[in-house]
């Protein structure tokens, strides 16, 4: 049976992450930025501040969606999302962006672990959480190549009108606040008697301490939290090797629909070798990416770039985001995902930090090199200590 036939929410959360991942201003937001008056300094200031605002609003806002129910903080989450491009089509200077930067991070922790939250609400309400890693990556491959249709024709829009990518997003965004409209509140175990903050996430804590879930949540965060510095090296180092908007703009096609059928193929990857087998591949592949990045030409670094921070992110990210979701009750579903984004969020913010310290000093080259060591390293350890 086709999964969109399942539940009418798998269609409605499909659609929504592909308007999602439509993010046309993507492979031109350094250059738009640099138009409206931001250094490349002030850039990556802003990218960590957006990753902040994340990992602030992710134990704030993911425990409203299993209080209150998932489909309102989806909806909230995507008019945030929206308010953000608005916020960042209509500012100029870095404090506008920086404003727009907070909408879209608190947007996103409203959002992010509602949804997927929901989506396996809907899938056991129909008794089908067998299907949930197929039905996930699906969704997954979908929103990558919807994702890969907007790089491509946003570097275009941007060699049009430097405008012309960010108001291709909000129209899509708008989309995505529709599509939310439409969802239907699955069945979930609701917390009993309005518990506070601190009562859900002590109940999420003993929930992901345990010796199986808390490597589930480790083990990705280090692999894809990692990859965020790899994708957002790309922009400055391929921009200052010569690379154009537009080709920048057809790179990121390439690599989104790479990433898309990356994420297709992974439950095969998953039933063949298993998940540990599979965790071990992305560390050694998200090493790769950075050794490729620091000493080879951008145009032999693009295929290694696109396993580590595509293959790589995608295998992780969805392995651990099933695994999380058959192993906590519903009552904290949307509180254990919120979680699990944190501890991402946290070794992001950890390794562009790292980044941003280092690079003056030691170079980007050096850099890359010692995240990639330091992250392997890591992730190597906390694999050893995964019971699957």
């Amino acid at each position: 049976m086709r999964t969109s036939h399942i539940h009418p929410n798998l269609r409605h959360l499909r659609t929504h992450a592909m308007l999602r991942e439509a993010g046309f201003v993507i492979p031109v937001l350094l250059a738009f930025l640099q138009l409206r008056g931001v250094s490349f300094a002030e850039f990556m200031a802003i990218q960590s501040m957006f990753m902040v605002v994340m990992l602030l609003a992710n134990p704030l806002v993911s425990p409203l969606a299993d209080k209150y129910g998932r489909k309102p903080m989806v909806i909230f989450g995507s008019v945030l999302w929206t308010l953000g491009h608005v916020v960042m089509w209509l500012g100029y200077g870095w404090q506008a962006f920086a404003f727009a930067e907070i909408l879209l991070g608190i947007g996103i922790a409203a959002y992010r672990p509602a949804a997927e939250a929901l989506l396996y609400d809907s899938l056991a309400s129909v008794g089908k959480e067998n299907r949930h890693y197929r039905t996930l990556t699906k969704q997954t491959s979908l929103q990558s190549y919807a994702g890969a249709v907007a790089m491509f024709t946003g570097g275009w829009l941007f060699v049009l009108h430097p405008s012309a990518p960010i108001l291709a997003s909000i129209f899509a965004n708008i989309g995505m606040v529709l599509v939310a409209v439409k969802l239907l509140e699955a069945p979930f175990a609701k917390p009993i008697a309005h518990p506070t903050y601190a009562q859900m996430w002590k109940q999420t804590w003993v929930s992901l301490s345990n010796t199986r879930t808390r490597w589930v949540v480790i083990i990705p965060g280090l692999i894809s939290g990692n990859t965020i510095t790899l994708f957002w090296s790309v922009q400055p180092t391929w921009t200052a090797a010569g690379v154009s908007a537009a080709v920048m703009g057809t790179l990121m096609t390439i690599h989104f629909t790479a990433r898309g059928w990356f994420a297709s193929q992974c439950p095969k990857l998953v039933e063949r070798f298993g998940a540990r087998m599979c965790f071990a591949l992305c560390i050694a592949l998200v090493f790769m990416g950075f050794v490729s990045m620091a000493l080879l030409p951008w145009w032999v670094s693009f295929v290694p770039f696109m396993l580590g921070s595509g293959l790589g992110y995608m295998l992780a990210d969805t392995i651990g985001n099933d695994l999380l979701h058959h192993n906590v009750p519903s009552a904290i579903r949307s509180t254990a995902a919120g979680g699990f984004r944190l501890f991402d969020r946290i070794v992001g913010i950890l390794s562009m930090g790292t980044a941003s310290a280092l690079q003056p000093v030691i170079g980007l080259e050096a850099t890359l090199m010692v995240i990639a060591v330091a992250s392997a390293i890591l992730a190597t350890v906390a694999l050893t200590r995964l019971k699957t």
